[in-house]
Order: C-alpha cells, then structure tokens, then sequence
C-alpha cells in the first residue's frame, strides 16, 4: 500500500513539474509573442499606407469637442477622452468593455460652458473598442494611426460609400468612408491584441 501511494504522490509531482515546466513555456512565448507584435506593428503603422487607402477616404477629422461637433464625432472624442483618462488611472492599461469608462464621460453642459468643452454623449451611436492593451504597446506607434474604437455598423452616404467613425488614442475623431468594407482602412490603423506577457 505504501509503494502505492508514493507511486502516486511521485506521479503527481512528476505531472506538476511537466505543468509547471509547460506553463513557464508558455508565458515565455507569449512575452515573445507580445514583443514581436509591437516592434512589428511599430514597423507596419511607420512605413505609411502606400496603396491600401486607395479603397478609403477619411473626412470630417476633429480634435476639438464641443456642441458645435457633430453628434458621432461628438461621441467618439468623448468616448476616446473617457479611454485615456481610464488608463491613465489604471497603470496604462486600456478597459476591455465601454461599460468601465462611464465615470469618465463628459457630463451635461451648463449654459455658459467654453467650446471646448466636450458635450455629453448623445446616446444615438453604437461604438465598440478595437484597441485592448496597454498604452505602452503604442509606444513606437503614432497615435494619430490607432484606432481605439470604431461605430459598430457602418451607414450609407449620399455617396454610395459606407462609412463609419473611429475614435484615435489621441484624442481625434473621423468619418471614413469606404469601399472595401473596411478591410485596408482597419489593417492600417487597428493593433492587432496582445498576447498575455505574464
């Protein structure tokens, strides 16, 4: 019976080792994994857009909120404001959902507020976030090039074009316009998600 059980207590510290072993493989290679990303999309958003944005026309670029914005753009300055401020405040690290920055949206307006201050969202649009990570990965990366989020369903213009707002990590906002559902627009402007670097 004791050979038995020192059989058993062996085998599991034997399958603890492998787990262990495994799992510290694992890690590694996501922290590589990790790395290879960001100094690839360092790379890939630095060497400009060369022909994939002949399927898009980016329109209507504002920084500056305000009542005077257009409600999309509007919302997706308030909502990209609300973002930084949240990783600002939690050691650089984006939110996963929209649901975790509501704290941090702009509140109603008095009646004597400056322009620039942003107005509260108007509740109308449907935007998803596209960018979960750390602010870190963004490092070599121009901010200008990042979405964090976008509209969740584009719209039809006037044009015959589809079209959808994206929200950028610094602080601006735009409607683009395509004619390839997107596809070259997002390659160019959304990091792709992080491996885990634990």
């Amino acid at each position: 019976m004791e050979s038995v059980k020192s059989t058993v207590i062996f085998g599991l510290w034997l399958c603890r080792s492998v787990i262990d072993a495994l799992r510290k493989q694992t890690n590694q290679l996501a922290t590589d994994l990790a790395q290879k990303r960001r100094q690839a999309g360092a790379q890939f958003y630095l060497i400009g857009d060369f022909n994939l944005m002949d399927h898009n026309d980016e329109k209507n670029i504002a920084f500056a909120g305000g009542p005077r914005a257009d409600g999309k753009l509007n919302d997706a300055r308030g909502l990209t404001a609300a973002l930084r401020k949240y990783a600002d405040e939690h050691q650089g690290e984006f939110p996963f959902d929209l649901d975790s920055i509501t704290t941090y949206l702009p509140k109603p307006l008095e009646p004597d507020s400056p322009s620039w201050v942003n107005a509260p969202l108007s509740g109308t649009n449907d935007f998803e976030l596209v960018f979960q990570g750390l602010q870190r990965d963004l490092s070599n990366i121009p901010p200008r090039r990042v979405a964090l989020i976008r509209e969740r369903r584009p719209w039809l213009t006037p044009d015959g074009k589809w079209a959808r707002v994206y929200g950028y990590a610094d602080g601006a906002a735009s409607i683009v316009e395509s004619d390839d559902d997107f596809q070259s627009w997002d390659a160019q402007h959304i990091v792709p998600l992080r491996a885990a670097d634990q």
